[in-house]
């Protein structure tokens, strides 16, 4: 059998070179003998991932099989985790979430197709504030009921918001969004 290659990633700015890398590493692996399904390969852009399964399809002489490992981050892991974009928080959780709390969302859901990484404008509403807070203090390990007022990406007016409830809006919030 064949002896698996250690992992691989390649890291830097745009354009030196890393998708060619990673290209070049596929091809060889493809036609070395390694099966398209024993290999997992995956960028931030979908118009990379298109070209991983273009490039494979072309050296296997056929489609893809289901289940490949060639896609897009987000999709990998989705696919690893057994999960789809249905089970994914979206804006309409989120304005659930928020009605709930009694606060605004005015979020907005719209990803930039050609980014290096899916970026959602959060909006600027207090709910927007506090999704930002949950994921900033997960990411982080930091305890979002004290670290309002210490976030430095909160806006001064959302820490004079928590502020004017004594802070308890953090664990309502949080609460809230973790039940949902």
């Amino acid at each position: 059998t064949m002896q698996a290659k250690p992992d691989t990633a390649y890291y830097g700015l745009p354009g030196t070179g890393k998708t060619t890398a990673l290209m070049d590493e596929l091809e060889d692996e493809l036609e070395n003998g390694r099966s398209v399904t024993d290999i997992a390969a995956s960028t931030f852009r979908k118009r990379m991932a298109a070209e991983f399964q273009e490039r494979a399809s072309e050296v296997i002489g056929g489609d893809l099989p289901d289940g490949h490992n060639l896609r897009t981050t987000h999709a990998l892991a989705f696919q690893i985790l057994g999960l789809s974009t249905d089970d994914v928080v979206d804006d309409t959780d989120r304005r659930q979430v928020c009605e709930a709390v009694g606060i605004d969302f005015d979020g907005s859901g719209e990803m930039d197709e050609e980014a290096d990484w899916e970026d959602f404008s959060s909006g600027s509403g207090m709910g927007a504030e506090l999704f930002h807070l949950y994921s900033y203090c997960r990411n982080t390990r930091m305890d979002p009921e004290k670290a309002w007022r210490s976030v430095d990406s909160l806006r001064t007016e959302t820490r004079r918001t928590i502020g004017r409830t004594n802070g308890e809006i953090v664990p309502a919030f949080i609460e809230e969004y973790e039940d949902h």
